[in-house]
């Protein structure tokens, strides 16, 4: 097994000031930290503070899950520093403003504390400027480029991706790795949606694995960074006729690809279009209309590597799923990481190499955001079969693994631990009648009892919050306590290749 690792971006520090920093300025740093907060570290100010965070303005960012409650009223002296941005909420502080902030932009609100009227009609006000603070400095911070970005990359940028996969490549024969090329054979239902999939759609494809769970009946799909298509038309097989299914790309071509069969293959399938595709980043979900809490399966297929903000495609994940949804994705990662000649190289990148998640830094971020226990699902070794780039490479050793990350909040530990339960799988997933694959070390057979911790048993619909809770019956609760669960991984089979390491306990 195998740990995946993470090419961390500087957040970028921002001061937002209005005149009495009692209201605006501390709404905008509250939505500033709450939404972007992997890519920016905000702080707040004014030129005349009033010595006071106003209650209403308190409330109002609670309702939308942003704490401001510790904060305090600062003047711009007391937080004088080095920051890559200003913004002026007001016009007065835009007058204010200290030289030593030279970097600025404007973006005025009204003062919500003017609002007279009862509490419920202020904080009706507080609300409308919250969400005008929202809906114009949050959009303009996650499109603009941060200066860790363009250290972060050359001739690596999100426009070359785009003219690599849209321009450069015609179909995935041209591919000078096997990174982007499926690893392994998709289990025999994927492969009988596949042959029905229209022959544009898969000759544009390019992946690293078959991320996708079978069990998708019903569901709400995201496939972050969908390309042609191909995995949110298996996606769409799968979802059936009361599943929705959602693709985010970036390049316009491979859209075009993708929305251009979306009609004949429903009428293969049999049912109206149940898939959609839409322009956007995947480093923000939100901004491409996804909103939080909406989505019971996030899939990817060799795209996050490509980030130049992999934190912000984790967070966005996280928060975009359900309580007991997933993330379930296949991606590049290595085995080191890799020198600065490798990441700069624009073919490398195109190729899902330079951007290889090297794996601790990666189990790391994953728990930061929420997913506290990364399972390993599937391994295989990715050749650079290019001479220059081999040697461009050294001896960095590559893999495609897909992993699995839930959304358990509360019921994940850091450990793997034991209660005394036990996990029944019922035969109900498509494609595997007889037998579920959890991950790497957890393997069960319909109807035979399998100790699991604690862990595990809230992955597989302990109380009935996992998505895979039709599917198993758990037995018994963790009123009682029995210590460690032992949990280890079974033993690569391959000999000549590392396995790595599990996420989190296990």
């Amino acid at each position: 097994m195998f740990r995946v690792s993470i090419r961390l971006l500087a957040k970028e520090r921002v001061v937002v000031l209005c005149t009495g920093n009692s209201c605006r300025s501390h709404m905008a740093e509250g939505l500033i930290n709450k939404f972007l907060g992997s890519r920016y570290e905000a702080v707040s100010a004014g030129t005349k503070p009033t010595g006071y965070v106003h209650p209403l303005a308190i409330k109002a960012l609670a309702e939308v899950g942003a704490d401001i409650s510790n904060h305090h009223s600062k003047h711009t002296d007391d937080i004088k520093g080095e920051y890559e941005l200003a913004i002026t909420v007001c016009d007065n502080a835009l007058q204010g403003k200290p030289e030593w902030l030279d970097n600025s932009v404007h973006i005025s609100f009204e003062d919500p504390a003017d609002a007279t009227g009862s509490e419920e009609e202020q904080l009706a006000v507080f609300r409308a400027i919250r969400d005008q603070i929202k809906d114009k400095i949050v959009p303009f911070l996650s499109t603009r480029t941060t200066s860790s970005q363009k250290r972060f990359t050359s001739t690596t940028t999100l426009e070359s991706v785009q003219d690599y996969y849209g321009k450069v490549l015609n179909t995935n024969k041209d591919l000078k790795t096997t990174a982007c090329t499926a690893a392994g054979r998709p289990p025999l239902l994927i492969r009988d949606i596949i042959k029905t999939i229209p022959k544009e759609v898969n000759e544009k494809f390019y992946g690293c694995g078959t991320p996708i769970p079978t069990a998708l009946s019903g569901l709400t799909v995201l496939d972050l960074g969908s390309g042609s298509g191909r995995d949110a038309y298996i996606a769409s097989a799968l979802a059936g006729s009361a599943g929705k299914v959602i693709g985010i790309d970036m390049t316009d071509e491979q859209l075009e690809v993708a929305k251009r069969h979306v009609d004949e293959f429903s009428k293969t399938l049999g049912h109206a279009p149940n898939m959609t595709f839409q322009k956007g980043y995947i480093e923000d979900i939100r901004g491409a209309g996804v909103q939080d809490g909406t989505v019971d399966m996030v899939l990817s297929n060799c795209v996050i590597n490509l980030s130049p903000d992999k934190p912000a495609v984790l967070q966005g994940a996280y928060d975009c799923l359900k309580v007991g949804g997933e993330l379930y994705f296949s991606d590049v990662y290595c085995d080191r990481r890799l020198p600065q000649e490798a990441r700069d190289n624009e073919v490398l990148w195109g190729e899902c190499i330079s951007g290889a998640l090297y794996i601790e830094d990666f189990i790391r971020e994953s728990q930061k955001v929420g997913f506290a226990d990364p399972r390993v699902l599937e391994v295989s070794e990715i050749v650079v079969q290019d001479p220059e780039l081999a040697n461009i490479c050294g001896n960095a050793r590559f893999y495609s693994i897909t992993y699995r990350l839930f959304k358990l909040p509360e019921m994940l530990e850091t450990k793997c631990e034991d209660y005394g339960q036990y996990a029944l799988y019922k035969g109900t997933i498509p494609g595997s009648p007889h037998t579920y694959v959890l991950d790497d070390h957890h393997v069960l057979e319909k109807n035979k009892p399998f100790l699991v911790c604690g862990n595990t048993a809230a992955m597989l619909g302990e109380d009935g919050v996992s998505w895979l809770s039709p599917h198993f019956e758990i037995v018994g609760d963790r009123s009682v306590h029995y210590g460690l669960f032992d949990c280890s991984p079974v033993a690569s089979a391959s000999s000549s290749a590392p396995a790595p390491s599990p996420g989190g306990c296990c």
